[in-house]
């Protein structure tokens, strides 16, 4: 199988159809019928087939200036047209056969198989199995699958490696990273096709360059299973920099060496998408010190903070409770304190206009070593803040944000005072509150996001924006009341210490009115005497 040549991505077109597609069908019929998302069988598939499409993307056909870009924005490229520039890369996307294998070491060969499902990052490795502790995602249920799937797999984990054990390489960006799509907003009348959403993705050549990598041009540079692989042992191998690499390989990387054992003939259906075959993938071979990348590599689709004074960058991993408006401004603004938002809204922001909204997906893995906690998927408005008001906005939404992780804080607290006589000493996971707390007022944030926008473009008065801030505040508070009494009051009154409760209740009004969050909205502080 090839993955330029043959179809194996599957899609679902505007008018419902479903199909595979090869990766320069991706504009097939675009004016009539055009495809509109990936339809991977897996969450976590879905994710990675987006960054292939926008590695191949940017590999092959990377734009010199925003006029370039902006050209096949108006008019994507024919089919045909990447047919002739996917032909110079083919030899690099066999996924079986002789060497090289796509994503698969160069020297490896079979021996000490493995079963395909340890490509999955979700299931029980070999030390679970041995110890008969894969009480919930159990042993056996990947068997066999087909090669459209054991390829995404293999790419899927190559691209969020997570530790694996001693010298078992994490991604380029670590163990899960955080990944960030910018796309069309989309509507019933204009919905958005795969061809934007995967080019929205793709910047400049100049702006390649904040990778960190080089403009090396030989084929093991962007791919490197072209060539035998740059180990990491601890005395013979060595770290790979970004001098050693072609910007492009960010998009490619291979921490694990792996190779994939050749195919069984044997009619069946794969145990992942479900499609009937004639071939399957039961078993891979994998070696411990691939690829080890240097920390100062960045990856384009990720968003980094500032690790250290010496100005170290490292990617941003989802937590346990997902994605909320409380992660958007390193994903939408490229004003936030000790971050870095990801490299393609650098050229993004410059190609917003009025007309054209956009929405940001990020995903991930939230790992715990080796273990895979959860996958977690949100989608969040893009705003076309002009430069002129972009600080005061910017700083005003800071505002909102850290009021409202005060109140949350405040929330959770005095539900853990109401419960127990010595909150402090329970250590049980009470995340639950502020993840509701969260997503309950998350449609409002972006409201309130909105109209500071629209005030600072009609250069609106204090009054105005102070009474953004009001409502904002007064949200919260009522929110955090309604949480309050929403995890307090379910449980029968012989079981409540009423007192302890009307306390517990009290501080939290008193803490929701504090002078540091009235302070974080800009919102005047009452005096001691008009409090009373």
């Amino acid at each position: 199988m090839n993955l330029l040549t043959d179809k194996w991505i599957p899609i679902i077109r505007k008018d419902g159809t479903e199909e595979l597609i090869r990766p320069s069908q991706i504009t097939a019929d675009y004016n009539k019928n055009p495809i509109e998302r990936i339809n991977a069988a897996r969450p976590d598939f879905t994710g990675a087939l987006y960054q292939f499409l926008i590695g191949i993307m940017q590999t092959v056909m990377t734009p010199n200036d925003n006029d370039e870009w902006v050209k096949y924005a108006e008019e994507p490229p024919t089919v045909e047209q990447l047919d002739e520039l996917f032909q110079r890369e083919k030899n690099a996307f066999n996924l079986d056969g002789n060497k090289p294998r796509f994503m698969q070491d160069y020297d490896l060969e079979p021996a000490d198989e493995n079963p395909i499902s340890g490509l999955f990052i979700e299931a029980p490795g070999a030390n679970t199995i041995k110890l008969n502790k894969d009480h919930f995602i159990k042993r056996g249920y990947i068997q066999k699958v087909c090669a459209a799937c054991a390829a995404t797999a293999l790419f899927t984990l190559q691209t969020n490696a997570p530790s694996g054990g001693v010298g078992h390489r994490t991604s380029l960006r670590g163990g899960g990273p955080m990944t960030v799509l910018y796309a069309p907003k989309g509507s019933e009348d204009d919905p958005f096709t795969l061809w934007l959403t995967v080019w929205y993705n793709i910047v400049n050549s100049e702006t390649l360059k904040k990778t960190g990598a080089s403009a090396k041009k030989s084929k093991a540079s962007v791919y490197p299973w072209m060539a035998p692989t740059t180990t990491s042992e601890a005395k013979t191998g060595k770290t790979v920099t970004g001098k050693d690499i072609h910007y492009c390989q960010v998009y490619w990387s291979m921490p694990r060496r792996i190779v994939i054992s050749k195919p069984i003939e044997e009619a069946g259906i794969c145990d992942i998408c479900g499609i009937q075959q004639d071939t399957f993938f039961t078993d891979y071979t994998t070696k411990n010190y691939g690829i080890d990348y240097s920390e100062q590599i960045l990856h384009p689709l990720s968003p980094y903070y500032l690790a250290d004074k010496q100005g170290t960058l490292l990617p941003t991993h989802p937590q346990p409770g997902g994605f909320s408006y409380r992660n958007w401004p390193i994903l939408a603004l490229s004003i936030t304190e000790g971050s870095e938002p990801p490299i393609t809204l650098f050229d993004l922001k410059n190609r917003l206009t009025k007309q054209s909204e956009k929405s940001i997906f990020v995903f991930g893995y939230d790992m715990d070593n080796m273990k895979a906690r959860c996958w977690y998927e949100a989608t969040m408005p893009l705003y076309n803040i002009p430069k002129t008001i972009e600080q005061d906005v910017t700083s005003k939404i800071t505002g909102l944000i850290s009021a409202a992780e005060q109140v949350v804080y405040n929330t959770r607290e005095a539900v853990k005072k109401a419960w127990y006589k010595r909150p402090g000493d329970k250590k049980g996971d009470v995340s639950f509150i502020e993840n509701t707390f969260w997503e309950g007022t998350e449609s409002f944030f972006f409201e309130q996001v909105t109209a500071l926008i629209d005030f600072y473009q009609n250069k609106a008065g204090t009054e105005s924006i102070q009474s953004v801030m009001k409502s904002w505040h007064a949200k919260l508070v009522n929110f955090s009341l309604d949480l309050f009494e929403q995890y307090v009051e379910r449980y029968p009154i012989q079981w409540e210490d009423p007192e302890q409760i009307i306390n517990a209740r009290d501080d939290l009004v008193k803490y929701n009115y504090s002078k540091k969050i009235k302070q974080a909205l800009g919102l005047p502080v009452e005096t001691n005497k008009e409090a009373g």
